[in-house]
């Protein structure tokens, strides 16, 4: 990559709302309930970016979201192995293409694609339980590919 990967700083995590719990039997996941529940409630499946779900940021989009009404959890795709060290591309600093190159073959095998398949299903049936008839999915930096 010619350009830095992300842009930013990492939040301080004392504001946050949500909880960490486990979906479907071994996921680790973050959840955000709103608070005013209607009748016809949707869920919202949030992808974290390339650091993943160690450092707070996407933990406040999920928070956002309860706060507009949905429901919404992130759950941690990496299965909590660490996610891409934000120190390791600072913001003012191209990314290394080699670095890069390492990093998304860790997580573009066939099987992988098809542990975040039933990842993402798991984490759906769990905002059903939670009253959700509707579904949306949102990803960030690698989460939106």
């Amino acid at each position: 990559m010619d350009a830095p990967c992300c842009v930013g700083v990492v939040r301080d995590s004392s504001a946050l709302v949500g909880k960490d719990i486990t979906v479907g039997k071994d996921l680790p996941a973050y959840y955000s309930a709103p608070k005013l529940k209607s009748g016809k409630r949707m869920g919202i499946v949030v992808v974290h970016d390339i650091f993943g779900s160690a450092i707070p940021n996407c933990k406040y989009i999920v928070d956002h979201f309860a706060s507009k009404g949905f429901d919404a959890v992130m759950p941690d795709f990496y299965t909590g192995k660490e996610g891409v060290d934000p120190a390791a591309w600072p913001a003012d600093k191209p990314m290394a293409g080699e670095d890069f190159g390492k990093w998304f073959g860790s997580i573009s095998s066939e099987s992988y694609w098809e542990k975040f398949k039933a990842d993402v299903e798991d984490t759906t049936a769990f905002l059903r339980r939670k009253g959700c008839i509707r579904f949306a999915i949102i990803g960030f930096c690698w989460g939106g590919i």
